[in-house]
């Protein structure tokens, strides 16, 4: 089977669990787990887990990829609406059709802004991101702006 290696985010992962890879939306199938090099029959919160897959190939996976029993805890797309709350530091704000970078857990893709936020304000924005982003609903990304000073200008919530 393929090797990964992560993080038990919450709950538990069990030998034989039938989850969903997320962007994806593959099911994967749990076919053994070692933590901390010794082969364990299951994975708690907070542990870092090497898992044996099936299901899924190598082209499957990719940094940042999510399993879970349950998909529907989980926000996934290519547009995607931010409750964005901008650095008093942050000097030019986001500007409508302007390019920043979205980040959240291990992933940091590009974005398209649909509207405009002013520095030191909190607003509503839609971004149209290179490739499909999988974020827990509720969640929080970074926004930066990797051209200017400061590149973090801001965080937001997903809504």
């Amino acid at each position: 089977g393929l090797g990964a290696l992560g993080k038990v985010e919450h709950g538990k992962i069990e030998v034989h669990d039938e989850l969903t890879l997320l962007p994806q939306g593959k099911k994967a199938g749990i076919k053994s787990i070692q933590v901390q090099d010794k082969d364990v029959k299951e994975g708690g919160k907070l542990e870092r887990v090497g898992l044996c897959l099936k299901g899924v190939e190598l082209k499957d996976l990719e940094k940042g990829n999510i399993l879970t029993a349950d998909p529907s805890g989980y926000f996934v797309g290519e547009t995607i609406e931010i409750q964005c709350t901008l650095s008093n530091f942050s000097k030019t704000g986001i500007a409508k059709d302007g390019t920043y970078f979205i980040s959240a857990g291990m992933q940091y893709l590009a974005a398209k802004a649909g509207g405009s936020v002013a520095p030191g304000a909190t607003g509503k924005c839609t971004f149209s991101l290179e490739k499909k982003m999988v974020i827990a609903k509720g969640g929080r990304v970074i926004l930066c702006n990797p051209n200017g000073m400061p590149r973090v200008i801001g965080f937001g919530n997903i809504q």
